[in-house]
């Protein structure tokens, strides 16, 4: 962080939150944003997890937890496209999975610079 902006801020009279909520917060916001998106997008790809839970039986069936609870899309695209041999499917859901996917990156990164850009 420049020095130099917390000492103009503080030879103006600025307490300790006002200099983390003007200097501090706003050079933060890229590496937020950047933060916020990996792990959302993270979140969406959730497929270990899943598939070490619920495959474990002998027969190799998903037992899927209580109402299929636990399904995530990236394992129901693996579902429809291995398990199933549906591929025609499984790659048609994918893509409107990755377009889902960007527009929520999209929306995102837009709110996230638009709250802090002045």
């Amino acid at each position: 962080m420049p020095v130099v902006l917390y000492e103009a801020a503080a030879v103006d009279g600025a307490n300790a939150w006002h200099r983390f909520r003007h200097i501090t917060l706003p050079l933060l916001v890229p590496t937020m944003a950047f933060v916020v998106i990996i792990a959302t997008l993270g979140a969406f790809l959730t497929f270990t997890e899943v598939y070490v839970m619920t495959e474990s039986d002998a027969t190799g069936q998903s037992r899927g937890g209580p109402n299929y609870s636990t399904h995530a899309m990236s394992y129901f695209i693996y579902s429809q496209g291995i398990r199933f041999r549906h591929e025609g499917y499984a790659s048609a859901v994918s893509v409107i999975f990755f377009i889902f996917c960007v527009a929520i990156s999209y929306a995102q990164f837009k709110w996230l610079r638009a709250r802090h850009e002045y």
